[in-house]
């Protein structure tokens, strides 16, 4: 899904000063009307997943979860964990 999907998602605004860059991005789930899509911040210090819904033929942010941070500020231990 990824390779087919991931050009659709970009870092939202709402999130992109705690994510602090794009390392990698991995798309978890695509429906017909919501994404997961999981990235990992530059330098290594967190895994975030961040759902998204489609709203008029856009993908709009509408959650996030940090799944595991460096700093222990994570909300839960999600797979895939990376270290």
């Amino acid at each position: 899904m990824t390779w087919q999907h991931e050009k659709e998602f970009l870092v939202p605004k709402e999130v992109s000063s705690m994510i602090n860059g794009k390392a990698s991005k991995k798309v978890l789930t695509y429906l017909h009307s919501q994404a997961r899509v999981y990235y990992v911040s530059s330098g290594n210090t967190s895994g975030d997943i961040i759902t998204y819904v489609l709203i008029d033929g856009k993908w709009i942010f509408s959650g996030w979860k940090t799944s595991w941070s460096k700093t222990g500020s994570a909300d839960d231990f999600v797979w895939p964990y990376f270290r």
